[in-house]
């Protein structure tokens, strides 16, 4: 597959300065991103897997709990709001209500859900994939809109005092997948007096805290304003409270590079990495059963679910050897016109196995450390 096609998507960095930091630095090296102008990028295919990969992580966390999936794209920028953020356009496709076009944010998209059909009486959990547009700063009064993709569940009927253990639950699971060592901030209430928010944070070994995630507990008043639970009077049995958790595709994808930039050889996670094995062919040119023998392997992977990148292209193999390094594929096969390979596996020293015992090693090695 080749890694210089350019998304359509962008990937926006963290609020920052001009200087990019080791995080971007190592998305541009492991070929995640592409650079269009400064601070401005877009997703590469190995970056476009590891956002699928992450909001595969957290769809397969919330949808056994009974989350329901709707399909929420951003369309256009529309008026200016309040604040630091602009008002956007979506469309919101969903089985309760077909698609319906409006302007609103996340929490009231889930409210009108509600108004339109869905029993609040009962309580709803949905998921949604949100791109959401918000006002970047600049000199002399001009601002630009950038794009942030989250992914946000809601579940409304929470009792008045339960806590939000389900939303705490799900994300230290989803960031504990990652390998990324997290903390809570104490919960803050608002300035409005509608919601406490729970922030879900990474520490870098420079001691910077930052922020890949969110609870929100939003209040009886605040709920029924925005239409998710229904009014009415409030008993100690009430169950009127909506509790909103999310985790950033962009802050997380960034604060993963930034942690690994801190090493020099530790691959990307299993659960969000983009391939999972780096096939380095570096003969010039592969005699007809070694090239079979490769082939053989790939398709055994292949048939595994692993997915595969294979870099014969025609340039030395120091280069591809050096570019292997900072992609951080979890699992490297280099192979030639001998009849060994060599295999570097995660947490091993790189070894030779022969040719039919190669694929068979990987997936011993995979499922051990996937458990």
């Amino acid at each position: 597959m080749s890694i210089s096609l350019q998304s359509a998507m962008p990937w926006q960095p963290p609020p920052g300065g001009g200087i990019e930091d080791a995080g971007e630095r190592l998305l541009l090296e492991a070929g995640a991103i592409s650079k269009t102008l400064s601070k401005v990028y877009s997703y590469l295919p190995p970056g476009t897997r590891l956002r699928r990969n992450l909001i595969a992580i957290f769809e397969r966390l919330v949808e056994p709990r009974g989350f329901e999936p709707i399909q929420l794209s951003a369309l256009q920028q529309h008026v200016p709001g309040a604040g630091n953020y602009e008002d956007f356009q979506c469309l919101v496709s969903s089985p309760f209500l077909g698609q319906v076009r409006l302007i609103s944010d996340t929490a009231e998209v889930v409210g009108r859900m509600v108004q339109r059909g869905i029993p609040a009486q009962n309580g709803i959990a949905v998921w949604m994939v949100s791109r959401e547009w918000r006002a970047a700063g600049g000199s002399g009064g001009f601002r630009h809109s950038v794009e942030y993709e989250n992914l946000i569940a809601y579940r409304t009927g929470i009792a008045e005092h339960e806590p939000p253990a389900e939303a705490i639950e799900l994300l230290e699971q989803a960031t504990t997948s990652l390998n990324l060592t997290y903390s809570w901030d104490v919960p803050a209430l608002n300035s409005a007096g509608e919601y406490s928010a729970h922030n879900l944070t990474v520490t870098f070994d420079d001691g910077e805290r930052f922020r890949i995630g969110q609870v929100c507990e939003f209040t009886h008043a605040a709920s029924v304003r925005l239409g998710l639970v229904p009014g009415g009077a409030k008993g100690a049995a009430s169950r009127g409270r909506t509790v909103c958790f999310s985790l950033s595709v962009n802050r997380t994808l960034y604060a993963l590079a930034r942690v690994l930039a801190s090493t020099d050889s530790q691959p990307w996670p299993l659960a969000v990495a983009p391939y999972h094995v780096h096939v380095v062919s570096v003969a010039s040119r592969l005699p007809s059963d070694a090239r079979r023998r490769i082939d053989a392997a790939i398709s055994t992977l292949s048939e595994q679910e692993l997915a595969v990148l294979v870099d014969d292209r025609p340039i030395s193999a120091g280069r591809k050897l050096f570019d292997s390094d900072r992609f951080r594929i979890p699992f490297r096969l280099v192979v030639g016109t001998r009849d060994r390979f060599g295999l570097r596996a995660p947490q091993r020293r790189e070894v030779e196995v022969g040719p039919e015992r190669a694929a068979s090693m990987i997936m011993d090695i995979f499922r051990g450390l996937a458990q």
